[in-house]
């Protein structure tokens, strides 16, 4: 039996109980001959120690779409990805605890999101994990409207998920891509003819900011988790 190495899930996160910045990858392997993918192992980099720790993942999970493969959120230090539990069959929110080593499932079936004209975006909702459920309808156009967003929060305690609000109507016709959820609930994104759109969840109220020019691109930063001493928080967009 071949085992090949398939693919790997990157993550960073910061420990707040060791204040460690700290590094996780998940390897995935693949049987060549029965083209089975499985978790292989964990390994977690600590810039204090400046070494690596194996972990054992506890269970089997794959991805869900390419578009997951990096984590898709930090919450309170810890990343997240979209996967899917192999035995339960089962799409689900992996979480990798920095601070005690493990992963953790965090369940997505109470969450109201199951349509083909929908988008999700998981977010930092002020030190919560949460979600925004954007609902689509199409045009004569073919373009795509959005019709309204609803705000999920993850309940840890009760490891559920409760709508927070909805807001309707959006007063944008269309939002092509979505670029970057910010921790206040304000959404970046991508509107007609190339141009930056900033949309508060709260305020319900959508602002242009300008058309990007032929030939740049947009990519989201976002800003480190804890700030060391010497450092300055970049306040452009918090």
């Amino acid at each position: 039996m071949t085992k090949l190495c398939y693919q790997i899930w990157p993550g960073f996160g910061y420990d707040a109980e060791g204040d460690d910045f700290k590094v996780v990858r998940i390897v995935f392997l693949i049987e060549k001959l029965r083209f089975r993918k499985f978790v292989s192992c964990v390994e977690v980099y600590s810039v204090n120690s400046d070494s690596w720790t194996t972990i054992d993942p506890g269970f089997q999970f794959s991805e869900m779409w390419y578009y997951w493969i990096y984590n898709s959120v930090i919450v309170n230090g810890n990343p997240y990805w979209v996967g899917r539990v192999v035995e339960e069959f089962k799409y689900v929110l992996i979480c990798f605890d920095m601070s005690k080593l493990v992963l953790k499932i965090v369940p997505l079936t109470s969450l109201d999101y199951n349509n083909a004209e929908q988008a999700i975006e998981f977010v930092d909702l002020n030190g919560s994990l949460g979600a925004l459920v954007f609902n689509f309808e199409i045009q004569i156009d073919l373009n795509e409207r959005i019709v309204y967003v609803d705000t999920w929060v993850f309940d840890e305690v009760e490891q559920i998920w409760t709508k927070s609000h909805r807001v309707v109507p959006i007063e944008v016709k269309i939002m092509n891509q979505v670029l970057q959820c910010l921790k206040d609930g304000r959404v970046l994104g991508m509107g007609p003819k190339h141009q930056l759109i900033v949309f508060n969840s709260e305020s319900k109220c959508v602002n242009g900011l300008f058309n990007i020019r032929q030939g740049f691109d947009i990519y989201d930063y976002t800003a480190s988790l804890e700030y060391i001493q010497g450092m300055e928080k970049d306040t452009r967009w918090h």
